[in-house]
């Protein structure tokens, strides 16, 4: 430990080098994180956006796992039915790919 507090002090370009290196790479990943936060982590700017659900149904033999594929009728069904959620909404999800095309 003295040997590299002696060398830091002898070497103040190195010094300064290695702390100007740390300082960027936790600047960046302070950066990195508020960036994931605010876009993966927090995405929903809606009051209790924890509470929101998506349910998803699985067909393993036709090659489609949490794949949410529900008819009009099924979502009507659930909204009825259940005394579990406030509010029940469908949409549509299509691949990236065929939204570019």
């Amino acid at each position: 430990m003295k040997d590299a507090f002696r060398f830091l002090i002898r070497t103040p370009r190195f010094t300064v080098a290695c702390a100007l290196i740390t300082a960027l790479g936790v600047a960046m990943s302070t950066l990195l994180f508020a960036v994931i936060k605010a876009t993966l982590i927090d995405p929903w700017p809606y009051d209790g956006a924890e509470r929101i659900v998506t349910i998803r149904a699985n067909y393993p033999d036709a090659g489609r796992e949490r794949f949410a594929l529900w008819s009009a009728p099924e979502v009507l069904d659930l909204a009825r039915q259940t005394q579990v959620f406030d509010a029940v909404i469908a949409g549509v999800a299509e691949p990236l790919t065929q939204m570019v095309q």
